[in-house]
């Protein structure tokens, strides 16, 4: 098995995650999968990626689409089993996938 150490976030405050993931020897984690996982791919701050008034244009956004963002603000790597175990059990943290 590989263990991954997940960081995810859009770049607003309140909205950063951090779990766990495991997947066998012969697959790869990949950023489009594990976004699947974050609880705010949808939309979150007052932003939806369907509504017609967000737009990357803005200044605010600086030209980046609201799963852009998500890109720029994920971080993974992988880690020991022991690492995986200890973040798990002692520091309860979630396993998603």
């Amino acid at each position: 098995m590989k263990y991954y150490k997940i960081n995810c976030g859009n770049g607003f405050c309140g909205c950063d995650e951090e779990w766990l993931m495991e997947a066998t020897d012969s697959y790869e984690l990949i950023a489009e999968e594990i976004i699947g996982y974050y609880t705010y791919e949808t939309g979150a701050a007052g932003i939806s990626p369907d509504d017609p008034e967000f737009d990357p244009d803005s200044e605010e956004f600086e030209g980046e689409t609201y799963e852009e963002l998500i890109y720029d603000n994920l971080f993974y790597e992988e880690i020991s089993e022991e690492e995986f175990k200890n973040l798990r059990d002692e520091e309860e943290w979630e396993v998603r996938g």
